[in-house]
């Protein structure tokens, strides 16, 4: 195994990342898709913070109703995202108040939706979040239900266009195919897989066994779905054969956060265990092979993303604590 990245910095938040998966996003500028900003979760609060350039301002976001004031936040952020749609750059927030969309700076909130499916005993919230193609937002919550919007390039108006119960658990993540086939993948707290192809309206393609542990992070890259999980595997599904063509004992505990650099087939896995580790996946069996591997002494790493699509540079959120600590190639 080569050791073909080195530690290479530290950003530092406003306030510390919260103990939940997935817990750092990227915003990239759209021209060189290079990262500019990003985002860790602090219970109700966004932090945002610039990854290169000093002039932009770090942000401490409140996630409150829109049109309120963050006198007392007490809202449960699940998940940030940040998306393309057409002529717009979007700050997509899932959380206790169901998905709220705002402009690029996270000022102006432009669309909200409780993703409610009964009535609300407390509890409920939306969680996994994935662009297909320019613009159809699909969303999941605590229900297993999934929610597609239609975002038109003026912003106005979104309209909700199918929903439907595809979980008997939470949804934990959604992911959809970068690269055509409108194809997209969810996963809930049992650890159950669904593909499904949106056309109208969503179509079932597939479902997938439980593995018992919940699947906390999912992608679609050249006709694999990579997945990890809670007891720390990675598995290669194929979307074609729609079986189960790899899977690696990757960590000792919950894998927390995974990401895809597109260009390369580079797999970042954060766990539980303090390790950062990056995969080699095969574009022609799906195969994966260990390309790197650190240990982040003391830390518990919640969050994991590249930042450049070919995967060359990285960086990870560790569980109360302000640094991001960034890797390069």
């Amino acid at each position: 195994m080569e050791q073909m990245y080195e530690r290479n910095g530290t950003l530092t938040l406003v306030s510390s990342a919260t103990a939940i998966a997935n817990n750092l996003s990227v915003q990239f500028a759209p021209q060189t898709k290079t990262a500019q900003t990003i985002a860790v979760i602090h219970e109700g609060y966004i932090n945002v913070i610039p990854v290169y350039n000093s002039e932009i301002r770090a942000k401490y976001i409140p996630c409150v109703e829109s049109g309120t004031k963050p006198r007392h936040v007490s809202t449960s952020v699940t998940q940030v995202m940040w998306c393309d749609v057409k002529r717009h750059q979007l700050l997509v927030v899932a959380s206790s108040l169901g998905v709220q969309i705002f402009d690029e700076d996270g000022r102006v909130c432009k669309f909200s939706h409780p993703c409610v499916d009964m009535p609300d005993g407390g509890g409920n919230f939306a969680r996994g979040l994935a662009l297909i193609g320019h613009d159809m937002l699909c969303v999941g919550n605590s229900s297993g239900t999934i929610r597609i919007f239609h975002i038109p390039e003026d912003l106005d108006p979104v309209v909700k266009i199918d929903h439907k119960q595809v979980h008997k658990k939470a949804v934990t993540d959604i992911a959809a195919s970068v690269t055509g086939g409108n194809l997209v993948v969810t996963a809930d707290d049992s650890g159950e897989l669904s593909l499904w192809r949106l056309e109208r309206e969503l179509h079932l393609v597939s479902m997938f066994p439980t593995f018992r542990y919940p699947c906390t992070s999912l992608k679609i890259w050249e006709g694999f779905i990579l997945c990890a999980f809670g007891s720390g595997h990675i598995r290669v599904f194929g979307t074609k054969t729609l079986s189960l063509v790899c899977e690696v004992a990757a960590h000792a505990r919950w894998i927390t956060a995974a990401d895809l650099a597109p260009d390369t087939g580079y797999f970042l896995s954060v766990s539980e265990d303090s390790f950062v580790k990056v995969w080699q996946i095969s574009k022609r069996d799906g195969m994966v092979s260990l390309k790197f591997s650190a240990q982040v002494q003391d830390n518990l790493l919640v969050g994991g993303k590249f930042l450049c699509s070919g995967g060359e540079k990285f960086c990870v959120s560790t569980y109360e604590s302000c640094n991001v600590i960034c890797y390069c190639a």
